[in-house]
């Protein structure tokens, strides 16, 4: 993925989030009979409530000439105030 989606998509998270820390990201090219676009595997520590963390998956995040076709909340698993959260997303190039 180019680095401007990829960075918009860690824009979007945190404006969603707030600040995001240890971000693990890894990304491969991905394209189904109707979209192409990117796979990420996104690893980061967030202290959001754990609701906006469950609620990811039918979150909009705004993405310029991208949109979010999935995404899959892997994991989350809170230690105190932090979550250790790995999801999937599918990006698709509109």
């Amino acid at each position: 993925m180019s680095r401007p989606a990829h960075r918009a998509l860690i824009d979007a998270l945190t404006d969603y989030l707030g600040a995001l820390d240890d971000v693990v990201a890894k990304t491969r090219d991905w394209a189904s009979a109707t979209f192409i676009g990117m796979q990420h595997d996104i690893a980061f520590v967030c202290s959001a409530e754990a609701t906006l963390i469950d609620a990811l998956p039918d979150v909009d995040l705004p993405m310029a000439g991208h949109f979010v076709a999935d995404l899959v909340l892997v994991s989350s698993e809170a230690q105190g105030s932090y979550h250790y959260v790995v999801i999937e997303v599918l990006d698709n190039f509109g």
